[in-house]
């Protein structure tokens, strides 16, 4: 089973700034097909950060979250999740795509 995580606003569209959506959708797939489908709430999203922040700033709770999954889908992602992505070996792609559906089938 393949676990693939993209990070949703509105459950519809992929997240524009990954470290600041409001939850994650995951999907469980197995031989082609969605078997599971659940969302799990961001804790980080809440979190302040200042326009053009600088200063090193940790994304744990979403590392957390992203634990066990083998393929997260982003449509950008900032330097500082960035690099705590590559530290956990957490494995991540870009994509050009919006909606959720059309981003899952490349994975069906």
């Amino acid at each position: 089973m393949k676990k693939i995580c993209i990070p949703t606003n509105d459950r519809k569209t992929i997240a524009q700034r990954t470290g600041r959506t409001k939850e994650f959708v995951c999907y469980e797939v197995e031989d082609g097909k969605i078997v599971n489908k659940y969302f799990i709430e961001n804790p980080h999203h809440e979190h302040e950060h200042d326009e053009g922040e600088e200063e090193e700033h940790h994304h744990n709770e979403i590392i957390e979250i992203l634990d066990g999954v083998d393929v997260f889908v982003v449509k950008a992602v900032g330097k500082f999740l960035r690099q705590d992505l590559i530290d956990a070996n957490v494995n991540f792609v870009r994509t050009n795509k919006d909606k959720l559906d059309e981003i899952i089938k490349d994975y069906l």
